[in-house]
């Protein structure tokens, strides 16, 4: 408007159709409407932008939820199978102690406590880690 010398008001505004301050002056008021429109609109924007982004950090939580709980399976059966690979592979080295011997109750007697030993730290270790430990 001021680049083109037209006034603000209407009243300043000449009534002669060969002058279009007119026309200007609704353009004017229709652009300060839509831009007061816009500027209400843009709070409902950013709040409805941090609503989808929540959502999908929820997701992703949720994801990675299960993915832990897919991973305790084989954490279990390596937390039962491990110590008695590792008692079989100390007592393997001496010759007394195969199969079908009178020594085997040696290799029960040591995976078995070493298992529950596992465990136990695990459990213990894990008590701290809950919603409310």
């Amino acid at each position: 408007m001021d680049s083109f010398q037209i006034p603000l008001s209407e009243a300043e505004a000449s009534v002669s159709w060969d002058k279009c301050e007119k026309y200007f002056h609704v353009i004017y008021r229709k652009l300060r409407g839509k831009n007061t429109r816009s500027d209400n609109l843009i709070s409902p924007f950013t709040d409805l932008a941090g609503i989808l982004g929540n959502r999908q950090a929820l997701r992703e939580a949720s994801r990675s939820l299960h993915e832990a709980r897919s991973v305790k399976i084989p954490t279990l059966l390596g937390m039962l199978f491990l110590p008695s690979i590792f008692a079989s592979g100390i007592l393997s080295m001496n010759g007394n102690m195969l199969p079908g011997s009178s020594l085997l109750w040696v290799y029960f007697a040591i995976a078995i406590p070493i298992m529950l030993c596992i465990f136990g730290v695990v459990f213990l270790a894990g008590m701290g880690y809950g919603v409310d430990g």
